[in-house]
Order: C-alpha cells, then sequence, then structure tokens
C-alpha cells in the first residue's frame, strides 16, 4: 500500500491549501530517539558486551517507530498534494483515490474536521477490479478539540487484518493502535498490539503493550509488557520491562516476571532483573533475583531500581 500512495501522490501538484486540516496531524515528534549500536547484534549478558535489556529496548523502539513512521510517512507525503476533492468550507477533504500497476487495491485518504474542533482522518480501500461500495477502512484516526501544529493529542489504528483481506502484499495480522500526547517538550504514546501474528514466520498470536515518553533530544522512559510461555516454571508468564534513559544514551532495565500459578504469592512477581548500560550501550552491573550482581553498580546512569507496573 505504502508503495502505491507514495508514488502516486508524487505525481500530483500541491496547490489547494487544506493546511487547516492538515497541520494538526500527527508527525514525526512521536519517533521515539533512542539509536545507537545496531540491535540486530546478538545480545550478551557478560560485562563490556552488549546489554540484553539495552538491545530489547532498541529493538522495541525501532519496531514501534516503524509501525508509527509508516503511517506518519503515508500521511505528509499525501497532505503535501494537491487534493482530489475540497468541500466548500474547507472543513473535509479526500486525497485519491491511488493506486500504482502491481497494486492489489486502491487506497483513498480522508480528513474531516467535526463541529467540536476535532478532526478525524481515515485511509480506505477496495480491490482495484471493484468501485469504491467495497471500500473498508484500514488505518484511522483522530485528533482531540484545540490542537495546533505545536502542540495535539490523538489516536490512530490501523488494521493489518482488515489492510490484508484484499492485498496479498500485507504480511502480518492484528491491530496496532496508539493514543499519543504531542508538545512543546517532547512527545508520549501509549501503543498496543493485540492477535499480532506474522504471515511468514507464523506462531501463537502476540497481545503486547508499550508506553513511553521522551523529552525531545534528552532522556526517555519506556514500558513494555507482554505474555508468553516461561521455561524455568514451564508455566504462562508476564513479562514487564522498564527502561531509562540519558540523552547520551547511557540507561538502565528493571523486568519483572510474574508466573500464572504462583500459588499464595500472587501479588510479587517470580522473577526480577536489572541492568545498566553505558553509553556505549555496554553492560556495566547487573542483578537477578535468581544468580544475584555482578559489575559495579555505582557506574549506572540512574542508581534507584524502578519497576513496571
Amino acid at each position: 500500500m505504502r508503495a502505491a500512495l507514495v508514488l502516486a501522490a508524487l505525481g500530483l501538484t500541491a496547490c489547494t491549501d487544506t493546511s487547516s486540516l492538515t497541520e494538526v496531524l500527527p508527525d514525526d515528534r512521536l519517533l521515539v530517539d533512542f539509536s545507537g549500536a545496531d540491535a540486530s547484534e546478538t545480545a550478551r549478558s557478560s560485562l563490556g558486551g552488549w546489554s540484553e535489556f539495552y538491545v530489547e529496548t532498541a529493538r522495541t523502539t525501532t519496531t514501534v517507530n516503524g509501525f508509527i513512521g509508516s503511517v506518519l510517512t503515508l500521511v505528509d507525503t499525501i497532505v503535501r498534494t494537491r487534493p482530489s476533492e475540497v468541500n466548500r468550507d474547507r472543513s473535509r477533504a479526500v486525497w485519491g483515490p491511488y493506486r500504482d500497476t502491481l497494486s492489489a487495491v486502491e487506497v483513498r485518504l480522508t480528513v474531516q474536521r467535526e463541529a467540536d474542533g476535532s478532526h478525524r482522518w481515515w485511509f480506505d480501500q477496495w480491490p482495484k477490479d471493484q468501485d469504491d461500495s467495497a471500500a473498508v477502512v484500514v488505518i484511522q484516526g483522530t485528533v482531540d478539540p484545540g490542537a495546533t501544529r505545536q502542540a495535539s493529542t490523538g489516536q490512530f489504528e490501523v488494521d493489518y487484518t482488515a489492510m490484508g483481506q484484499d492485498n496479498p502484499l500485507v504480511d502480518h495480522t492484528g491491530v496496532f493502535w496508539t493514543d499519543y500526547v504531542i508538545d512543546f517538550d517532547g512527545a508520549s504514546a501509549v501503543a498496543t498490539v493485540t492477535d499480532w501474528t506474522s504471515l511468514r514466520q507464523p506462531g501463537p498470536p502476540i497481545d503486547a503493550s508499550y508506553d513511553y515518553d521522551q523529552v525531545q533530544g534528552g532522556e526517555g522512559r519506556m514500558d513494555l509488557s507482554y505474555s508468553g510461555f516461561d521455561p524455568v516454571s514451564e508455566q504462562e508468564a508476564s513479562y514487564a520491562l522498564r527502561s531509562r534513559w540519558m540523552s547520551d544514551g547511557a540507561g538502565r532495565g528493571d523486568a519483572t516476571v510474574s508466573v500464572a500459578n504462583q500459588g499464595d504469592n500472587q501479588s510479587e512477581p517470580a522473577y526480577t532483573a536489572s541492568e545498566c548500560w553505558d553509553s556505549g550501550f555496554k553492560l556495566v552491573w547487573d542483578e537477578t533475583s535468581w544468580e544475584g550482581g555482578q559489575g559495579d553498580a555505582s557506574a549506572c546512569a540512574y542508581s534507584e531500581a524502578s519497576w513496571p507496573e
């Protein structure tokens, strides 16, 4: 879908002013600025090697940035071009439909300002051999009333299951959803995936949640939680990781594992673990509830644990 939209959009020339509609849409300030060593490297838990929790944090922020960034790129590219329809008071504009030669679907973007000052925007698609009466919404979002170019709150979701029904190039199923805040100082967001599966590497559906906030160009925090099989207890378990990092990348992660059947200790995690890494993302200290600690705790960017809730 992305190629079809971008290629078609670039063939148009922007001349109809719809900035009052589009300037409040989410932008790349939502992306987490957490770069460093290649997160595809194999994590090592030995001192001086890559911090495993750093790698988990980098992989997660890269993945979520991919979900959010792909939507932002599509929206930003399209709204810079001439809309195909604009109503008289410029409270609604439509771009498209778009389709390139090898696309199985036609896609259209609509942005609408509501009477209360909120904005709704959505992509719908339909098979190229049918008309738009077969359209289904695959991406949709809202921007709350009072939004400006500098600050806004809103939500959007991407329904990959619906998107893939008529498009064989979509290789995931499930729904990605995010609720965000953008302001003068930075951004924060909560994101979830539900019933997430890869069609290329099939496995059990995954539900996960992600929560972050970051000062623009500065320190940040990420909470990640998901459920899965725990090989130690051989039971289903809930994993939660809180990572914090400074502007130079040095940071700390604190994690808990809660097993489904813990007898009388339902409120306590079965295991805990903490790691600190330096600005080069190398492990300087760690401690687990089952093996104790190693390294120099005074080298931690954050001296105290902050456990995920």
